[in-house]
């Protein structure tokens, strides 16, 4: 039948930056923490990153916005879409990680299945 055809898989957000799972991580660290705590250790961890920005207004928002986190009077927790999208965020950081051109991949001794061969022609 086409039941068996279907798997639901989440929505993942296109934006899950190491900063932003960086505030996630924090904040799952951290249950119910502060504004200003949260604000204060990632000005220490992503400080280069968060150079000319604010945390609250480009990031807090739309994490809030996806259900990643939720707040209450500036306290923060993780948000109940957070769980769901985890293991594939997970998955995603470490591809990202990983070798991403055709070129990188078969000089990678990970990947056993590309085989690298090359023909010589005389003219």
């Amino acid at each position: 039948t086409e039941d068996d055809y279907w798997i639901e898989l989440p929505l993942l957000p296109v934006n899950l930056t190491p900063l932003t799972l960086g505030i996630i991580r924090c904040i799952e660290e951290n249950p119910g923490i502060q504004l200003e705590d949260l604000n204060s250790r990632m000005q220490q961890e992503y400080w280069k990153e968060l150079e000319g920005k604010r945390l609250y207004d480009d990031f807090l928002v739309n994490l809030w916005k996806q259900g990643l986190v939720e707040s209450s009077n500036n306290i923060y927790n993780i948000g109940s879409r957070w769980e769901p999208i985890k293991p594939y965020a997970e998955v995603l950081g470490e591809m990202r990680q990983e070798p991403q051109t055709l070129e990188q991949l078969s000089d990678c001794d990970q990947t056993p299945w590309i085989v690298r061969q090359s023909l010589h022609l005389e003219p």
